[in-house]
Order: C-alpha cells, then structure tokens, then sequence
C-alpha cells in the first residue's frame, strides 16, 4: 500500500496544473470566510452585554417651546406674569383661535428666552408627570455641538442611570473642563491621557477614553462619523453651559414608547404629529433606539453577513467538489490500464480507492492554509467592518464555528464525496451497446464544459451582487439629496411671518395621511410628512432639480420614491390627504427622489389654509450658507 500512496504522490507533479488551481481555490475560499466570519463573530461578541450594561434609551424625546395649548390655566397665568405680557396673553386667549393662540405662543417664546429658567421649570415639570405616570426611567441630557477647523465635537453631558459611558482608560470626567473622548479620536490625533485638547481656544483635559451609546442619528445627516476629525466629548453639565455655543436640551428614557404613541415602528413614530400649531402636546420630537442605525442596525446586519457568508462557503464548496470529481473522473480514465494491472494483481477495490484519495486529501488540507491567512487578515478586515459600530469591540480570539466551517466540514465533504465518486467509478461497469456507450461516454469534454458554464455563471452572479450591493450605497446618498440646493433645513416651534432674507426660503411642514387611494382605502394607516413649499422655491427642487418641475404643484402633489414604494402610487392616481381632520383631494403629479421619507409635497398656500393662515406664515426655512437665527 506504501508504494501506491507514493506513486499517486509522485503522479501529482503530472498533474501540476489542476494540483495548483484547486489548492489555490480552496486557499481563497477558507481564507475569505475566515476573514470575514471572524470579523462577524468579534462584532457581535459584546453588543448584548454593551446594551444591557450601558443601559442604552429605548427611546429619546425633544421638548418644544412653550405651546398654551398643552399648559393649565395655572402655568399660563404663572408664564405671563413673570414676563410681564399679561395683557398680550388677555388678549389672544380672548380671541381662541388657532392663529392667536399661536401668536401667543411666539410672544412668550421670545421673551422666555430672556429667562431660559422659567421654560425648564415648565418642561421638568411636565417630565416629571410623564415620568410618573408611565413608570419611565428619564434623564435630562444637553449637548452642543462645536467646530473647530476640520475637527467637529459633539459636547455631551455625562450621564449616571441611562447611556452610561463605557470607560476603555482613565477617570470618568468630574470637575470642569475635564472631557472623555472615543479612543479611535485619541489614537489618530496622538491623544494620551491627561493630555490638554484645545478646542476653540479653550484647554481641556482628556481624563478618559469612552465609548458612549449618545444618539447621533446618522440616518438624517447621511454621514458616518469620521473618528479621525470626530468624536463624542462626554464631560460635566456644567462644562457644556461654559461653551459660548448653542446648546440643545434633550430627555432620554428607558421604557415602553408604545405606551405613549400607537405607533410600533421607528417609520410610524417619526410621522406622528408631535409638534404644530393648534396640537396638545409639548414634545417637540420622539426617537425610539432603532432610528438610531449606527447602533441598532448591527444584528441585523451580523444575521445577514452570516447567512451570506455561510451560502458562500457551501456553494464554492460543493463547487470544489464537483471539479475534483470531473478531475478525479479523468484521471481514472487516463490510469485505466494500470488500475486495471492492480486489481489483476489482487489489490482490491478499496484499497485502490484509498490510494487514489491522496490528491483530494491534499487539496482539502488547503484550508488550514486558508485558515490560518484568513486570521491573519482578519483583524484589518475587522477595524474596517467595525469601524462604523461605536462600542467596545471583542478582543481576537478563534472562534470554534470558524474552525468548524473553515477546516472541518470542508475536509470531510471534499474527502466524502471524493472516496464515494472514486469508490464507484472503479465498480466493474456493464457491458453497453456501442452506440449507447458513444452517445454518452465518448464525449466527456461536455462536462468540462457545463462545469466551466456552472462556475462561470455563480462568479459572474456573485460579481454582479457585489457591483450592485456597492454601487446602490455609493448611489444612495447622492440621489435621495438631489434638489436640495440649501445648507441648512430648519423646522421652527411655532408658526410667524416675520421677514426673513433674501437668500432664506420658506416652507410649512405638518403631519399628515394619506386616507384614499383612488377612491380605494389604502391597507394600511399610512402617515405622511406635509410640506407646503411655494412653486417658484429655487432652494428645494423635487424633480431632476428642475425649478421648472416645482411648477406641477400648481396642477397637483408631488410624492416621494419611499410613499410610491410602499403605496404602489403613481403619476395620474388621485390621493385624499389628510391633515387636521381635514380632507384635501388632488392627483399625483410627479415623483421626488427622496428614498427613506415619506414626503408629500403641496402649495405652501394650501396647507397653510387650512389652519386658516396667510400664505406669509411659515414654520420651516430653507438656509444658504448661513444660519437662520
């Protein structure tokens, strides 16, 4: 037997060509789910722990300015007495309607920026009931965020109950102008503990490294952070007062947010009417912790990185197989003779069987070559993939499923499938006519051929996925940003019609539904965002950004890609909208090229008519290069 296995070594070197190209095949592939399955593993390895330990917000909330239509006649008269516009508030609360409630709500606005105190008494207050009332965990945080030259901060107060920072190194951050910054900013910037960061001419010491799980919803800024211009700065409340900068107040909390709004789903809740003229309600904004996808989004996409990964492997793997059958099939075919001389000698079929499985062996060894590259690169492979994931990652380790996948079953397929393909094709064959025996025998480059088809065909498949998986993401942010020709969208509190520049252009934004669809009621409650822009607005172009498209608002309303997805309508269907209980009728005119808002475009002076105001008013403003105050 010894002398067998040595001839079947030696006839490698005759078959050279194959040897190479199949160990090579199985190289890349163990080597490419090492990599990438690795990298999957390590992602995932701490994110349970990190939520649960962090006490990650199930959801956040914004508050709006002071809106009477939510406070009691208490609050109101406690509000005008202290700044001293009684009078004013006498006079439109007389009136009642939604127009003077609002302009009171503008009056007091401005002047309780005056004395910012008074709005917190008011929004603790209201906080506080929430809080109590459904048994909600909620802690205040404020934030502001800070240019300096290329380098972008996030300001963020230090929390204690929920979104604990994670320390990777140091002290948390206590007294002032001590801060926290995420350690992949440390290391590109050259940043050690205790060393003083400048920012804006103000020193600041780097008592820690943290990953924190603060909200900074990339979904509506289309942008990752880049961690070597950006970073987080956890630090005290009192720091971030310090900052000659605008700061934002917002409310995290951890519970049921379907316990508030009946909205299930992070799509529902962003449409839901939270803020505007004439509603109850004094939060401004909700965001449940799956708008959040630099966070949420990972087990998501760990499951279907590994179904991936896992299909790859079995369908290049069976791939193996099959060409070393096809190969197997014509080396048998090419030693029949001396197959035939060994089993005249005595040897019998398993034995020859045995030797014939030296060349499968060796090639299926190949994947502790593969294996042992793929761990090698898998740590680069893993800062990139993870990169964009903002919690502390799974120090390397191997991982059994790794080896399992990568080695094992691999080893035990090729070299099954292998000893049973071997083990028949040296079966004495019966004796067959001629002509059946030319039909079918005589031509064994067709199978070379439909192997080769087979291969071809799962590359190229595999090619076309990987082009077009890369390019829709290259392609996304462009195309959904096309038209919006603005630096700056803001949404107000509450309505005004004072005058704004030139270079500044209006809009009025509500919720809405859309209720029928041709006279059909769509199968689901469907909620929209209303925007009311003015026909000739050259800042906002919803159609191939041609201003000479916004005109089709005159003959109708323009609807976003992501409401004719999900809807099914098109141009010419007619839509009733819903807005403040009021039903309003028109045919779909055009598309936008918004691909994740549900947008629905109509004249600024229709939907301002219906809470009965002038077209001047406005509650939005499209900005150029400057900010809108």
């Amino acid at each position: 037997m010894k002398l067998l296995y040595k001839d079947q070594l030696k006839k490698i070197k005759y078959n050279l060509f194959n040897f190479i190209s199949l160990s090579l095949l199985v190289i890349l592939i163990s080597l490419t789910f090492t990599a990438a399955k690795q990298s999957i593993s390590r992602l995932d390895d701490n994110y349970d722990e990190y939520m649960k330990t962090q006490q990650v917000e199930t959801f956040q909330f914004s508050m709006a300015s002071v809106d009477i239509d939510y406070l009691g006649g208490t609050a109101i008269l406690y509000l005008c007495e202290e700044l001293d516009i009684e009078f004013e508030c006498y006079y439109n609360i007389s009136i009642g309607t939604p127009a003077a409630y609002n302009n009171l709500n503008h009056i007091i606005n401005n002047k309780i920026d005056e004395q910012p105190e008074l709005l917190i008494d008011v929004i603790d207050t209201y906080v506080e009931n929430l809080e109590n009332e459904y048994d909600f965990i909620i802690e205040k945080k404020n934030f502001s965020d800070v240019t300096d030259g290329v380098n972008s901060y996030r300001f963020v107060t230090l929390t204690t109950e929920i979104d604990i920072p994670y320390l990777v190194d140091g002290i948390l951050p206590v007294e002032d102008y001590e801060i926290a910054v995420f350690p992949e900013f440390a290391e590109n910037n050259d940043i050690k503990i205790n060393d003083t960061l400048t920012i804006n001419g103000t020193d600041y010491i780097v008592t820690a490294f943290v990953y924190s799980p603060d909200y900074v919803f990339p979904i509506y800024y289309m942008n990752s952070m880049d961690l070597e211009y950006d970073t987080l700065v956890v630090t005290n409340n009192n720091t971030i007062e310090l900052l000659d900068n605008h700061i934002n107040r917002k409310y995290v909390a951890r519970g049921e947010l379907s316990d508030i709004l009946d909205a299930k789903t992070y799509k529902e809740v962003n449409e839901t009417d939270t803020s505007a003229l004439g509603k109850t309600t004094q939060i401004k904004s909700i965001k449940p912790a799956i708008a959040n996808y630099a966070i949420s989004t990972l087990p998501i996409e760990v499951e279907n990185a590994n179904i991936f990964i896992d299909a790859f492997l079995t369908l290049f793997i069976s791939f193996i197989a099959l060409l070393l059958t096809i190969f197997l099939k014509r080396y048998i075919d090419k030693n029949k003779k001396d197959i035939e001389t060994l089993q005249a000698l005595g040897y019998s079929d398993t034995e020859l069987t045995k030797s014939l499985m030296v060349f499968p062996v060796i090639v299926s060894l190949m994947t502790i070559v593969g294996f042992i590259l793929g761990l090698i690169i898998s740590s680069s492979l893993f800062d990139l993939y993870g990169g964009r994931y903002l919690f502390p990652k799974a120090d390397f380790r191997i991982y059994y499923i790794v080896i399992q996948n990568a080695i094992i079953l691999p080893v035990l397929f090729i070299n099954s499938i292998s000893f049973i393909f071997i083990r028949l094709s040296l079966r004495k064959e019966k004796k067959q006519s001629p002509k059946f025996k030319s039909k079918l025998l005589k031509y064994t480059p067709l199978k070379t051929i439909l192997s080769s088809s087979v291969l071809l065909t799962i590359i190229s498949v595999m090619i076309i996925f990987g082009m077009n998986g890369n390019s829709m993401f290259n392609e996304f942010g462009p195309h959904t940003k096309e038209g919006n020709n603005f630096f700056e969208m803001l949404q107000l509190d509450y309505y005004t019609d004072e005058a704004i520049s030139d270079d500044y252009e209006t809009f009025t934004r509500e919720g809405g539904k859309i209720s029928l669809i041709n006279g059909v009621e769509p199968s689901k409650k469907y909620g929209v965002r209303v925007y009311g822009i003015n026909p000739d607005n050259s800042l906002k172009l919803l159609i191939d950004n041609d201003p000479l498209n916004n005109l089709l608002l005159e003959d109708g309303v323009i609807i976003s890609e992501y409401v004719q997805y999900n809807l099914g309508i098109d141009v010419g269907d007619e839509i009733v909208l819903t807005i403040d209980e009021q039903d309003l009728t028109y045919t779909v005119v055009g598309i936008s090229n918004e691909l994740i808002e549900n947008n629905v475009f109509i004249k600024k002076v229709d939907l301002n008519a219906v809470y009965s105001l002038s077209n001047d008013y406005y509650n939005g403003v499209y900005t150029t290069d400057d900010l809108y105050d």
